[in-house]
């Protein structure tokens, strides 16, 4: 019976939100977001053990002495992997959003910035970026309807 009334709550506010998806349920809403923690938990995971093996690495070998030049090809190699994937992450966002309200009303692009953008993220890097949406959208009628389609969805 809670789980009925959560679906029928969480319907209307998907209503509300102007979402096109009908018949969602919140278990089918909650699976997306923990299948993208689940996959930046083993993202992270994955450089963890890497960055470990790197280190046992340089303190068996030489004494653990390396070249500054050397640990930035290291470095290098093991952060761009991640930024691919995070970046196919951010892409399977976007087509997610994308596909609960599919009516796109403007031609855009969504660019990366920061770290992710210079390929040098970190394990505890954020992800910044932006919507840049199609030249002189600004001067149409529905502008601040296009605004709320980008804000919230």
């Amino acid at each position: 019976m809670i789980q009925d009334d959560l679906n029928e709550l969480y319907s209307h506010v998907w209503w509300l939100a102007g979402v096109t998806k009908k018949n969602m349920k919140l278990s089918e809403q909650a699976e997306f977001p923990s299948r993208l923690s689940s996959e930046i938990a083993s993202i992270k995971n994955h450089v963890k053990g890497e960055v470990y093996d790197l280190r046992d690495k340089i303190h068996e070998s030489n004494g653990g002495n390396v070249s500054k030049p050397k640990l930035v090809e290291i470095t290098e190699n093991l952060q761009e992997p991640v930024c691919s994937k995070y970046c196919k992450l951010i892409e399977n966002v976007t087509y997610y959003c994308i596909s609960l309200k599919p009516e796109v009303p403007c031609k855009f692009t969504l660019i990366i910035m920061g770290s992710l953008a210079k390929k040098k993220m970190r394990l505890c890097s954020d992800f910044e970026h932006a919507i840049v949406l199609q030249a002189g959208v600004q001067k149409n009628d529905n502008y601040q309807e296009i605004l709320e389609y980008f804000r919230f969805h």
